[in-house]
């Protein structure tokens, strides 16, 4: 391979390799509500506050020190491996001050605040889709015979409801245990399959299993005692 070709790879490997590292780079600009050399809290100018656990080399990790609550600052992160775990962690690479007019920390600034809108914008959206999805699922689950759906008088029942009592002495009676869990299982199994049919666990996670778990209704506790006889 002739020399110019090897030089060639050389630059675009470096190039690679320096695009990937700025590309890990993260900015995060605001005012400090607390500093610790492995910790900062930043009142964002979206509105928020960030909460930042890191890692940092010992003279950036000094340099911390030299903040106070109130500072605004810009503050530039990257990533290290963890040495406790598996995964990676933030790791400080600088911070500084944020001048009078300063054009880098307001861009920051800015795109931050364009990102929270966003982010907004695609959560209602998705919570839209989300909520008329689950409304198709429970229009089925309403013919469905193993689904177990609340009722005004169970909802009231909430308050006072004991479900220790309800199943009490539940371990020492194995064909009532037998039951009631076949009508829990078969109850959530209802759940997963028609959330499955019409795909609402998307974006969620755990998907189906994850709704199916919370879909137990205290419906659910009256009339599985009731069936299997659990006094």
């Amino acid at each position: 391979m002739k020399f110019s070709a090897i030089l060639v790879i050389i630059l675009f490997l470096y190039a690679f390799s320096a695009s990937a590292f700025s590309a890990e780079l993260k900015q995060r600009t605001g005012i400090i509500k607390e500093i610790r050399k492995d910790h900062i809290v930043l009142d964002n100018a979206s509105g928020t506050q960030s909460h930042i656990g890191f890692v940092c080399d010992p003279e950036v990790c000094e340099s911390t020190t030299e903040y106070r609550a109130g500072d605004e600052v810009l503050a530039i992160f990257g990533s290290a491996k963890r040495t406790d775990s598996a995964g990676r962690i933030n790791k400080l690479i600088s911070i500084r001050n944020c001048l009078d007019s300063d054009p880098e920390c307001r861009e920051v600034a800015e795109e931050a605040k364009k990102n929270k809108e966003l982010r907004e914008i695609e959560l209602e959206k998705n919570m839209k889709l989300r909520l008329a999805c689950r409304g198709r699922m429970y229009q089925d689950l309403k013919t469905d015979s193993r689904y177990i759906a609340d009722t005004w008088v169970t909802r009231f029942r909430r308050l006072t409801i004991d479900r220790n009592v309800d199943l009490d002495g539940l371990d020492d009676n194995e064909s009532a245990h037998q039951c009631v869990n076949t009508i829990f299982n078969d109850h959530t199994n209802a759940v997963i399959e028609i959330c499955e049919k019409h795909g609402c666990g998307s974006g969620v996670g755990g998907g189906c299993a994850h709704i199916a778990g919370y879909s137990g209704t205290d419906a659910l506790w009256v009339h599985a005692t009731k069936q299997c006889s659990v006094d």
